[in-house]
């Protein structure tokens, strides 16, 4: 999977392109500087297939 994390600054959200046009996604919000992930989404098939996004937006 060669698909980049980026950043959906009006959504509050990373985003990562899996399959199809389906994204995972994981929420944000801006807290004292810092980025705090909220909550993440994924389709409930790709569900449990590791963190991928989580550790992308990290990188960011």
């Amino acid at each position: 999977m060669d698909e980049k994390v980026t950043e959906n600054s009006q959504q509050h959200r990373f985003e990562l392109p899996i399959a199809d046009g389906a994204i995972a996604a994981a929420y944000y919000r801006l807290e004292n500087g810092r980025v705090v992930l909220i909550h993440t989404e994924v389709p409930s098939e790709f569900s449990g297939q590791g963190d991928r996004i989580a550790i992308g937006a990290r990188h960011l």
